[in-house]
């Protein structure tokens, strides 16, 4: 046999080996990952007769394909398992960091279909030039036009903060001249919260909570000795309509308020062994003396909060039944920037054992025949926080 023939079929005998290894290190990979690549011949053929023989023109595969992700999650059947798109898991994620980085202008869409900006006084919009019902024309390269939704404007003009974005735009009030601006985006705050003294009880602070972020116990720890500064002596913290947000956060704000040792939550994930989650040290308000307003709005980290509390006779609940979400999902970003959000474990109190899914904390001072929003429930959790601090 030549030479040149016995390389020739080491060479092929090599690259059959190396086929074979890949295959089975794939097949070694799919089995220790608990899955293997799903085979959907279903949906690929009704893709292809779609794209043969519908009469209107599919949309783009993002859009197929999104629509695709909220069929699965419809027949996997949980409520709280989503999907969000690009636009819409960044506005989230900024909402959940409570910050962003931006130009500091407020965004507005007219019933022409064109979107316009409004920059905030000494914003670096307003610095570089942007005025007051500027026509936006383009971001970067992306045209804006009215097939934008005022989510998508948003996040393409947000960005990291220090980077730098070009908006093109026409002023007012001709809208003819096209000017270019290059802005270096800053840092924007999100405030999870506000605060002020009762108006008719200066002695009482009043904390409206509005969503779980990752900058909430700072800003309620700001808020706390603000308000102590002014002489409040005890508070008011409302939860209404507080949707939730952060897992860790709920819990580290429940500890600002809780003693060393005080059990948080009881947490049960899949193939997992029940945790339970304790108070790592003495809270900086844990004698200070509160109540919580809740409402059927009030849910998930915000639960986990009020109902830490209320578990360890911490504080009273007052208002409304709460939501009763006793679920966390991970989000998982995918490549395009979308979002998928996946129940991954459930929680409770242990000294609650009616909390569960779909039946919330339960106040122990509640409101009959009274919209959960009305005004006068504010006034009577202050009645209720002073008539509290005079019981021996």
């Amino acid at each position: 046999m030549k030479k040149e023939t016995r390389i020739t079929i080491v060479l092929i005998v090599f690259q059959v080996l190396l086929v074979v290894l890949a295959f089975m290190l794939g097949i070694f990979i799919q089995k220790n990952n608990g899955y293997a690549q799903f085979n959907l011949p279903i949906l690929n053929q009704s893709l292809e007769i779609l794209r043969a023989n519908g009469l209107p023109t599919p949309p783009p595969d993002p859009a197929l394909e999104y629509g695709m992700i909220r069929g699965m999650l419809q027949a996997y059947g949980d409520p709280f398992s989503s999907f969000s798109e690009p636009a819409q898991a960044e506005l989230q994620s900024d909402q959940l960091a409570g910050k962003f980085g931006g130009v500091g202008a407020n965004i507005i869409q007219n019933a022409d279909g064109f979107f316009y900006l409004l920059p905030y006084p000494d914003s670096p919009a307003e610095n570089a030039g942007v005025v007051e019902n500027d026509r936006l024309i383009a971001v970067d390269d992306v045209i804006v036009d009215s097939n934008f939704t005022s989510d998508q404007v948003a996040a393409l003009i947000r960005g990291p903060e220090n980077s730098r974005v070009k908006l093109t735009l026409t002023h007012p009030p001709e809208y003819t001249e096209t000017t270019i601006l290059t802005i270096k985006r800053v840092e924007v705050p999100l405030p999870s919260l506000h605060y002020f003294l009762a108006q008719n009880q200066p002695q009482i602070g009043i904390i409206q909570l509005n969503i779980i972020a990752e900058t909430s116990p700072d800003e309620i720890s700001a808020a706390i000795e603000d308000l102590l500064e002014r002489e409040a002596k005890a508070f008011v913290i409302d939860l209404r309509n507080n949707g939730g947000g952060l897992l860790d956060s709920g819990i580290e704000l429940a500890e600002l308020f809780l003693s060393r040792g005080n059990l948080i939550i009881e947490r049960r994930s899949k193939n997992q062994p029940s945790e339970l989650i304790t108070a790592t040290k003495n809270g900086r308000y844990a004698d200070l003396p509160i109540v919580i307003i809740t409402n059927g709005n009030t849910a998930s980290a915000a639960e986990i909060f009020a109902g830490a509390l209320q578990a360890n006779g911490r504080c009273k609940l007052v208002g409304f039944p709460t939501y009763g979400k006793n679920t966390i999902q991970l989000v998982f970003s995918l490549q395009d920037g979308s979002s998928l959000h996946i129940t991954s474990s459930e929680w409770g109190f242990p000294a609650l054992p009616d909390f569960s899914a779909g039946n919330g904390l339960i106040p122990e001072f509640t409101f009959q025949d009274m919209d959960s929003m009305d005004p006068q429930i504010m006034e009577n959790a202050v009645n209720f926080l002073l008539t509290e601090q005079e019981t021996p």
